[in-house]
This record gives C-alpha cells, structure tokens and sequence, in this order.
C-alpha cells in the first residue's frame, strides 16, 4: 500500500471489524428473570488495545483526523455495518414471535396470528406458535396474566403502604432498609403531546408567513414533534423554535434526538436511533457510536456557522440547529462522550441498578395500584416494561440491546428518572393503540403500538427537517431568564444592538409555558408578566398557552371526594354503566379494593369542577395580570381542548366523553394523566 487512500481504507476496514459483534443484551426470559449483561465476545482491555494499536497506526502515517472523519461518515451514512446481525434492522412490520435467543435465529416472517391466552404476541402460523410455546409459556402463564391476580395487599391482607402514614409501624417496617427510588429527574412529558400551531383551526393551513414558536419549559421533543409534523409539506414560511429547558440534560438530549434525525442519513435507522435514545434503557452498542458522531457533526457545523461571516454559509441546509447552551449542558455532553467511551456504568451495572429501582420492594403496592386497573395482557406489558425498558412489540427480538442508554443513567451510573415513569404518558393512548392496530398489531402490546406510533411521527418529522427552512435554538436557562434576556433584545429595551444580539426571534406566535403557571413554580401573575409582551400581537391568532397540574389541591372542593352528593350521583353511575364488571366479586369488599381506586381515577372525569377552577383563577387575579400585559383569556380555545377528552371549543364546564366503553378504558384506567389538569389560552386583547 503506497497511498494514503490504500491506507486509510485499511484502518477504516480495521476499526469497523474491530467492533464487537451483538451479543444478548436483555434476557430472552422475558418476565421472570432480571435483565443480565451480554456474554462478551471480547474483553474491555481487548478492545481497549486493538482501537489503540489502529489509532498509533494512524497517527504514524498522519492519518488519525482522515481515520475519525471517513469513521463518523460511514455511521452517518451506512444503514448497518459489516457482517450486521440481521436482528439490527428496524423493524418495518410486526414481527413473528418465534425467536431462539440461544441459537441466534428468528422467524423472518410477519406476525398475524395472535397468542389467544395474552394476545401480546404474533406468529405467521400455527407451526411457530407451536414452536415458541415453551419459552412464550412464562409470559402467558405469568401470574399477572390472570383474571384472578390481586394487588399484594389483598393477598397478604393488610392496608397499602401509600394509604399509611410514613411514621407508622407498619409502614415503616414496609420500608425499612430502603432508600429513595430513582434520581426523580423528569427526562419525558407527562402530558400528551400538543400540536401548538393547530393551523386548521387558527391561520389556516395555506398560511405562508413565517412563524416563531417558544417551548419556554418544553421537558422533551414531543410537542416540537407533532407541531412540526402538523405543518403542510408545502409551507413555505421560515420556522424558528426556540427550545428551553433549566435542566442541562434534558436540554443535551433533545440535542442529540435532533443531531440524529438531521445528521443519519437513512431515514427508518434515524427514527430507531432516535426512539430509542429517547425512550429505552439500553439500545444496540452500535446506536452509540453513531448518535456521537452525528452529535460532534452538528456541533461542527454550528461552530462554522456562528464563526462565518457569511450569513447564508449553510445555505444549502434546509434546517439549522443554534446552540445557546450553558457550560453545564456542554460539560454534560463531554461526560456522556466520556461515559461510553469507558463503558460506564457497564451493562450489567446499568441493568442491576434499573431492576433495583424498578422492582424495589417498597414500592410494590404503589405499581399494583395502577395493576389493578388494567386488563391482565397490559398488566403483563407495563411489567415487561419494567423489566427491560425498552419500546419494541412484545415479541420482538432484543438481544443487540445490550448497551446501557446512558442519557438516562447518571455518570455514576444510577437511573436518573423514578420508578413510576413510563413512555407512553406523553402521548394520547388512543391514537398510539389506534395507529398500532392499523399496522398489523392488537391493542394489547401497547409498546408495540407506540413503537410503530413513534417510528412513523420520527420518520415524518425527518422529512420535514429536510424540506422545510426550521431554525433550532437550543437553551437551558431558567423560563424567568429567558424571557427577560428576549426582552433586552428587543429594538424597543433601548439596549444598543451590538450588545443585545441573541440570534433568535424576540416575538412569539406560540408561547408555550408548559405548568410554570402553577404556584409551586412560577405562577400564573409572574408568567404572564415575564412572556406576555412578547407575544406577537401583528398576528391575531398568537396564543400564549399554559396548564395547571396541581390547582385542584388549593380548592378543596374541586376534589369530587370532598362533595357527597356528587359521590353519590356518580357511584349510581359507574354502576349502571357497568364500569366495575372486570374486577373479581371477590376484591370489592376490601377499603382498598380494586373499585375503590378506579372509583377514584374514573371519579375526577366525572366530576365537574370548572366553577372551582375559575375561582382558582380569579384568587390569583390571573384576568387583570393579563390585561396589564395586553392580553385576554380566550373563552374559546384554538389549540388545546380545556381538558382532556373534550371538544377543542367545548365549554369549561363541558365533562370528558367517550365513544365506547374501549375509549373510556383507555382513558381512565390505562392512561395516567388524570382529568384535573386544565389549560387556558391567552391572546391579544
């Protein structure tokens, strides 16, 4: 080899087959095992000392800048790599369940015949489910899986530890030796996504002017998701999103989510990476080395953007991604580069730690409490989801998942949400089970309904990246802070303008404050005086919009618990509707029993509470705050129900509906966002 090309294309060669083969990540046991680490084909040091040796060589012949670039170009570019366990693919149909972790071989067919004892699971025929039986017989038989299963304090005949006072006896004994649950950092949304622009509804969707959306809280992607999805494909206007949040890695991963969708090439490997770098707790060894290099190609072009003096030097790029990011968020990025560079925390870590806080014995009747709602197949999903943290169909194949998330584990590597989060409380359950069983699956695999959910929504706003003109900004501040460095932007703070350039938009379409409104965080006075004035009163269908979460907790009455005859009216209710028939006659005596807590939950969409919530609102003065800010409260929203389940122009007092009783279930028992929650718009007055 003379040349530098011979050369170059050897080491790329060597360092490509220098990475080690997929190997079983989560057990192929599903729901009664706890996840293992994968078998190593190579040890640590061994692939310490062979990505050494490639790199000396390379920088013997000067070749190590060439050797990363030609290195992050093909994990950009290539949709797998050499000798690829076929396994690594997305998955584009709903796949048979005869998979053989131990012999590494899986039916390629499609899965159309569900296991009728759980239907979670798929074959192609009669042959395969015959096949698969003695392994999918710990799944289906599991004891979850019956219509006789009883939360553990029915069992073992006691009160539940979250009806006990914390000092008492017995939940002290409960408790004891056991410390918190999780990091409880929220990473996802736990309210379900919201199209921000509803254009249909507000500049109609042949509106060509450009706009400038704020997520002064946004928590995750998700609204940024749908939003940009929900735009025609032919809008011509120019986008500009401004996407903020206080914590540092929140901010971090909605960075790397984009960086993937613009950076990956092919789109169906882009929308895996990306779905499975938001939502699962580990993800194939490969995913890393790629979501890292498209992270540091973003990075590369930001830093030659803001260094051009050239204003349209990334002309040819549809899309930009500005970073304002603080010093913590870049630090953030640099630990996580560190993290898996040294493999930290390492699987079998990762994997004890996640079933330690997953599965901690204290916190048993506080997942059953949620159990003893569902039907037994979405009892057996929300356990495997648990178990192994990953969004794919039930039977699908997952031992290349073999390598921590480690955006979701802290660097000394404990899981950094709580116990109690769960992927699909960021999107309407209806539409994710709906989409699911349009391509093929049941409403029972409710992860595999929002796999395929999340991988069309992730396809669709990648190409809309590559044909719409979008600008990201990408902050973590503080909301308060940002809106007070906007307002010094503006041409009206009389700050000179060399010193109050910030690079991105000082007026607002949209404004979405998230529930800084409620009194724990902002409120609702100081949010409107921080952001109202930067709405954009030139056009009248600017929505600053906002939610309270926990309001109901300062009016007492607004509880239905604390009205008798409401209770009353509505027990009469649930039982002529017969809501309480899945619930064994055995279980409804107890105080705890399963029908007291869905009498809870179905209670709060029962219950009409409006007239408390406007008293809410008028104790805090939220009319006059706003007046004094130029705007209004819209007594008829254009974006957001003001509610869940109701009509968009419905009034506040209007209850929730459902079409059927599968609605009504998915709604109240299988979702957790509670019919509390409520939003209010604000324009231009």
């Amino acid at each position: 080899m003379k040349t530098d090309e011979e050369k170059l294309a050897l080491l790329l060669k060597m360092i490509l087959e220098s990475i080690p083969p997929r190997t079983a990540g989560p057990p192929e046991t599903r729901i009664t095992g706890q996840p293992q680490p994968p078998t190593k084909m190579t040890s640590k040091n061994t692939e310490n000392d062979m990505s050494s040796m490639i790199f000396d060589l390379a920088a013997e012949h000067n070749l190590t800048s060439q050797l990363m670039a030609s290195f992050s170009a093909r994990m950009l570019s290539g949709p797998t790599l050499p000798e690829q366990d076929p396994w690594a693919v997305p998955i584009t149909f709903v796949p048979c369940a005869n998979v053989d972790p131990d012999a590494h071989e899986r039916c390629p067919e499609v899965g159309t015949r569900a296991c009728s004892g759980c239907r979670l699971v798929l074959y192609c025929s009669q042959v395969c489910q015959k096949a698969h039986w003695k392994r999918h017989k710990q799944d289906c038989k599991y004891r979850l899986n019956s219509k006789d299963w009883a939360p553990s304090w029915l069992r073992e005949r006691r009160d539940p530890i979250f009806s006990l006072p914390h000092e008492s006896p017995s939940a002290f004994n409960l408790m004891s030796g056991h410390g918190a649950v999780g990091m409880g950092v929220g990473l996802w949304g736990n309210v379900p996504a919201i199209d921000i622009l509803n254009l249909k509804d507000n500049e109609g969707l042949d509106y060509k002017e450009d706009l400038s959306l704020v997520f002064a809280a946004s928590g995750d992607l998700r609204n940024v998701l749908v939003t940009v999805n929900s735009l025609p494909l032919d809008y011509p206007g120019h986008l500009s999103i401004v996407l903020n949040d206080l914590h540092p890695r929140v901010a971090l991963r909605n960075q790397l989510i984009l960086s993937v969708l613009l950076e990956v090439e092919e789109k169906f490997l882009a929308a895996d990476i990306a779905l499975h770098l938001w939502y699962s707790a580990f993800i194939p060894s490969e995913y890393e080395l790629r979501i890292i290099s498209a992270a540091t190609a973003r990075l590369i072009k930001w830093k030659n953007h803001s260094s051009s003096s050239e204003p349209e030097s990334d002309a040819t790029e549809s899309t930009r991604l500005m970073l304002h990011l603080s010093d913590a968020a870049h630090a953030e990025f640099f630990s996580l580069s560190n993290q898996i560079e040294s493999k930290v925390p390492d699987t079998e870590s990762a994997a004890n730690e996640f079933s330690n806080v997953m599965f901690a014995a204290h916190r048993i009747d506080y997942h059953d409490r949620y159990h003893c709602k569902l039907k037994p197949a979405h009892r057996l999903a929300m356990r495997d989801y648990r178990s192994f943290g990953l969004v794919l169909p039930f039977g699908a194949a997952n031992p290349h998942f073999n390598s921590p998330n480690r955006t979701l584990f802290s660097k000394t590597g404990r899981w950094i949400q709580s116990d109690m989060v769960s992927a699909i409380e960021g999107w309407n359950v209806s539409e994710v089970i709906s989409f699911g069983k349009s391509q093929g699956l049941t409403s029972e695999d409710i992860f595999g309904c929002l796999y395929f959910y999340l991988s069309d929504q992730l396809r669709k706003f990648k190409e809309r990246l590559a044909t719409l003109k979008i600008t990201f900004h990408l902050i973590d501040m503080d909301c308060r802070e940002l809106a007070s460095l906007i307002r010094s932007s503006s041409p009206q703070s009389g700050v000179p303008s060399a010193e109050r350039s910030i690079g991105f938009p000082h007026k607002f379409d949209r404004i979405d404050v998230s529930n800084t409104v409620d009194d724990e965080y902002v409120g609702f006075k100081q949010t409107l005086s921080d952001w109202g004035t930067l709405l954009n009163t030139q056009n009248t269908h600017s929505v600053l919009l906002t939610y309270s979460m926990n309001w109901m907790w300062k009016e007492p009455k607004a509880r239905p618990e604390n009205n008798d005859k409401a209770i009353k009216q509505i027990t009469k209710q649930l039982a002529q509707e017969k809501r309480f028939d899945h619930i064994p006659p055995n279980q409804m005596l107890s105080m705890w029993s399963p029908s007291v807590i869905l009498f809870k939950d179905a209670s709060s969409a029962m219950y009409d509470n409006s007239k408390h919530f406007r008293e809410y609102l008028r104790k805090r003065g939220v009319s006059s705050a706003a007046a004094q800010q130029g705007l209004q409260v819209k007594s008829k929203h254009t974006i957001v129900p003001k509610r869940h389940c109701i009509a968009l122009e419905a009034p506040v007092e209007t209850l929730p509906t459902f079409a059927n009783d599968e609605e009504w279930y998915q709604a109240i028992c299988l979702s957790r966002h509670g019919f509390f929650t409520r939003f209010v718009e604000f324009s231009s007055a």
